[in-house]
């Protein structure tokens, strides 16, 4: 090659890379969404041989091109000879020039740092768009936290030294004190300035129990003690409160559901969107209180706010309350408008923070027990309201963000007795223990109760709630879960399935007419339209919330030789047998036209069984009303929904051959009368 040809091709040097995305994005190839954040750091051009040195940023990144078919595809069009490629991952995280040293890298991995500045230095390190950076920044955030255990006892050994007395408040699930700080919106909780560790500030536990004090005790007793703007300082001041140990955690919250419009229409529609945070799991807190300048002499008041901070403190502490944060364990319960129920859950997953699937901690969640409370009203309601009234009427049982900010009148806690987390992929998971409903009035603890009763009935919780347990092959193994409320289990009888619906419907009437009337003193919009339940679910491209309107489906099949989950031994072998699957499930699976799309082969239907990202369209659930008992007056059976069944061919179908077995039909007479 000749000089001039040698500069004539160096100056093509900085442009085949980039004319070549360039042209994968004119043709709207699929490899374009793979390449077009790819940085080209190095060409060498040999006459028709070239060679490029890449950088991604994530291995997530590197790992989903296929180097050969890029290679391939680069060669024919830039009409080379040969093509090397050298694919990397950019070990500088993509930080900021000023600080892109391996000399600054070294010194923040090696300091010993506190949860916030490990969150502030990941936040110089990391770039602010990419995928994986608020994950590692809380990662990193938890990692610094751990090796802060004598920070920690130093700051509680502190706290009991200078109040004039303390107590130990357990919280049995998560605390999330704090608001929005940090970066992509993630909810953390209040770091201490100084020490760097979460805390939690005097003025908000101050605020919990002034509140459960004035409910209580009587706007004197709290004024008293708490002092008023107008009258100055109280008797009682708090101390900021730390845990007794690290205990920073991975969190989420993934709304599974969301409002959207349908033709200028408020609908729900599906979209997981998983947001990371980080919350205090099972905190300890040392809570200090003293006397004030007003109340030297108050030992009696300070003895006995002390023994009200873990009552006050179970109702609540902190945001995200009615999901069952913040709530102190407690042996007294004085709460009006409660109603306790015993559980059971075998289940193949039920995870809280999962940005790796493959590294998903196992964690009962009261959230998921929330989540199923709104997805079955919304099922209710859509059948009796018009949506514009439905969201109005969800966020008066639930709260709201949006449109505007509203606090909901019911809240969900936990409380596990029981907590078996297998080790085994081919043992089910098993959490037993009492989930508690809390309202603001009666009216709505006997919905919630009710809604609370169907969910258990017709479906389950968590991951796989759509199917009973069972064992499924090729993939993925153990599937669905097993979930019953210990005494609410209702029995193969269409009499007593219409009376259970007939009393919902009535309750969710009462229950809408009580707000109603709010409404009219808030000169809000009171009208709720009547209208007949005809919502659908949507389908696989759009899916929405699922409604028990006359469109749908539900029957019940009898199983006289169902197992209970109990009684299986190994769900290997006997997880795929039809004593354990049920009839209703092995009718879907035994048929293309009703069994879910399989990942690997693409066969199945989407429009019955659903498929990856689309939740089915038919719910199973395994009915045992006896329970261990064996009360021979009573059937185990299945239960079976089928959302937008009439009118669709597939699902009209399924519908047929569950009756062709043996399965009676339950009426769906929800909707309000025109």
């Amino acid at each position: 090659m000749s000089p001039k040809q040698n500069k004539k091709n160096s100056k093509l040097q900085g442009d085949l890379w980039q004319s070549f995305v360039n042209e994968q994005k004119k043709n709207g190839s699929k490899l374009y969404h793979l390449i077009k954040s790819v940085r080209c750091f190095h060409q060498n051009v040999h006459g028709n041989s070239v060679s490029l040195s890449l950088q991604v940023d994530t291995q997530e990144q590197h790992d989903q091109i296929d180097k050969r078919d890029l290679s391939n595809k680069f060669q024919k069009f830039h009409k080379l000879l040969t093509v090397t490629i050298d694919l990397t991952v950019d070990k500088t995280e993509n930080l900021p020039k000023q600080v892109a040293t391996e000399s600054f890298k070294r010194s923040i991995s090696n300091a010993q740092q506190t949860p916030l500045q490990a969150l502030n230095h990941t936040l110089l390190q990391f770039d602010a768009t990419a995928k994986s950076a608020s994950f590692e920044a809380m990662q990193q955030a938890i990692a610094a936290d751990r090796q802060q255990a004598r920070t920690y006892t130093k700051l509680t050994d502190r706290t009991k030294a200078l109040a004039s007395v303390y107590c130990e408040v357990e919280f049995p699930w998560r605390l999330q004190v704090g608001g929005q700080r940090g970066f992509d919106e993630r909810l953390f909780p209040a770091f201490h300035p100084v020490y760097g560790i979460p805390y939690v500030t005097s003025s908000s536990i101050r605020g919990a129990v002034r509140a459960w004090v004035k409910r209580t005790k009587g706007d004197h007793e709290a004024s008293r003690l708490f002092g008023t703007l107008d009258d100055g300082a109280g008797y009682i001041q708090f101390f900021d409160a730390y845990p007794t140990e690290p205990c920073l955690s991975l969190d989420t919250a993934t709304p599974l559901w969301k409002w959207d419009s349908r033709d200028d229409v408020p609908c729900v529609k599906y979209s997981p969107e998983p947001h990371g945070m980080l919350s205090l799991l099972r905190p300890t807190l040392i809570i200090g209180i003293q006397a004030t300048m007003r109340g030297a002499s108050i030992d009696v008041d300070l003895k006995k706010v002390c023994e009200w901070i873990p009552q006050a403190l179970s109702e609540g502490l902190g945001s995200r309350v009615s999901a069952g944060y913040g709530r102190a364990k407690t042996m007294e319960n004085n709460r009006s408008n409660t109603q306790s129920y015993e559980f059971s859950l075998r289940t193949a997953g039920i995870y809280g923070a999962v940005p790796d699937r493959k590294a998903a901690k196992v964690e009962f969640r009261p959230t998921a027990v929330r989540g199923v409370l709104r997805y079955w009203f919304r099922a209710v309601a859509f059948a009796m309201y018009a949506p514009a009234s439905v969201r109005k009427l969800e966020a008066e049982l639930f709260g709201a963000i949006e449109p505007t900010t509203k606090v909901g009148a019911l809240q969900v806690s936990v409380g596990l007795t029981e907590e078996s987390v297998s080790q085994s992929k081919s043992k089910p998971h098993y959490f037993e223990g009492e989930i508690c409903l809390s309202t603001t009035d009666e009216a709505s603890l006997h919905l919630a109760g009710l809604l609370l009763e169907l969910g258990s009935n017709l479906g389950g919780l968590g991951k796989g709630a759509r199917r009973p347990l069972h064992w499924n092959e090729p993939h993925p193994g153990l599937r669905g879960c097993h979930w019953e409320l210990d005494d609410y289990i209702w029995g193969y009888d269409s009499d007593l399935w219409s009376e259970k619906l007939n009393d919902l419907r009535d309750s969710m009437r009462r229950w809408v007419q009580s707000r109603v009337c709010r409404w009219s003193e808030l000169e809000e919009d009171t009208t709720i339209e009547r209208v007949r339940g005809n919502a659908d679910p949507g389908n696989v491209q759009n899916r929405y919330q699922d409604v028990l309107n006359h469109q749908t489906r539900l029957l019940l099949l009898p199983c006289r030789q169902l197992e209970l989950p109990d009684q299986v031994s190994d769900w290997r072998m006997e997880g795929l047998k039809d004593d354990v699957r049920g009839e209703a499930l092995a009718l879907m699976y035994g048929n293309l036209n009703f069994k879910g799309v399989n990942p690997h082969t693409g066969q199945g239907s989407p429009e019955v069984g659903g498929r990856d990202s689309v939740p089915s369209f038919a719910t199973i659930s395994s009915n045992f009303p006896f329970g261990d008992r064996g009360d021979p007056t009573e059937v185990s059976y299945q239960v079976v929904v089928i959302f937008g069944a009439k009118g669709h061919g597939k699902r009209t179908e399924f519908a047929k051959a569950l009756i062709g077995g043996g399965a009676i039909e339950i009426p769906l007479q929800l909707a309000s009368s025109p």
